[in-house]
């Protein structure tokens, strides 16, 4: 139906899987229940009926559910009655800010279920709009590398802001995102351009060149990714995160729930 459509990270819905896989692999102390809180938008609701099915699946149980504007300023109520059922984890998928209205919400009434949550509600970002006690703990998926991680694709990235007249300091992991995005595009580009060295190469033959890329090498920026005329999702792999006296931590490398 979308024809130049790409995603060049896990859907959310395969982020979701991602976690109920962890939680169902690494919970203790009986049969896991989870709450999902998210937004009334295309974007908050787009993993949930998937989440729901995959949690049957593989025996997860979804004890509840709440709807949080993502614009809220006070969640209280909403997770007042998430409460009641008492669930061992809540999944968020939320923007930064909505994500840190919650855990602040939470803290405030004393809430003891584990949360954690989908691309958005992770990075720095998180961490600039709710303090390190409020966050500590809280677990989520890390679609790609931070500037401080040593890995290959790394000094690529090193040797361009440098050019720049910046440092690595500088920029953040939604710089990293944009990075492993463009880098994709690029490789498409140059093979559709080898493949047709005559005139100017057209739309068509970049979705092509798109749709052979296999195990593209990403330098640890981000997974490898893979398209084929059939599948134009690149990676089902992610990995999750926890935050630590202040700090993103990596608990995972990259991992799929197909694994």
């Amino acid at each position: 139906e979308s024809p130049y459509n790409f995603l060049v990270a896990a859907s959310y819905s395969d982020q979701g899987r991602a976690l109920l896989k962890w939680i169902k692999d690494n919970h203790e102390g009986g049969e896991p229940t989870v709450a999902l809180l998210y937004n009334d938008t295309a974007f908050g609701r787009s993993p949930v009926e998937d989440m729901k099915a995959y949690s049957k699946e593989i025996g997860v149980e979804i004890v509840d559910e709440q709807v949080i504007d993502v614009k809220a300023t006070e969640a209280q109520s909403q997770l007042l009655n998430m409460e009641k059922k008492n669930p061992d984890y809540g999944i968020i998928q939320q923007t930064w800010a909505a994500t840190s209205t919650i855990l602040r919400d939470s803290k405030t009434l004393g809430i003891d279920t584990k949360y954690m949550g989908l691309n958005w509600t992770t990075g720095e970002g998180l961490l600039d709009n709710v303090d390190a006690a409020t966050a500590e703990g809280f677990m989520g998926i890390l679609l790609n590398a931070d500037p401080t991680e040593d890995v290959p694709g790394m000094a690529e990235v090193k040797e361009y802001v440098e050019e720049k007249g910046k440092t690595l300091e500088d920029i953040d992991q939604k710089f990293i995102q944009g990075w492993v995005t463009s880098k994709i595009m690029f490789e498409a580009v140059k093979l559709a351009a080898e493949q047709n060295p005559e005139g100017d190469i057209t739309g068509a033959q970049i979705r092509a060149a798109m749709e052979s890329l296999t195990n593209l090498d990403l330098g640890g920026l981000a997974p490898n990714v893979t398209f084929t005329s059939d599948n134009h999702a690149g990676t089902t792999q992610v990995r999750i995160g926890v935050v630590k006296d202040g700090k993103w931590e990596v608990m995972t490398d990259f991992i799929s729930y197909e694994d």
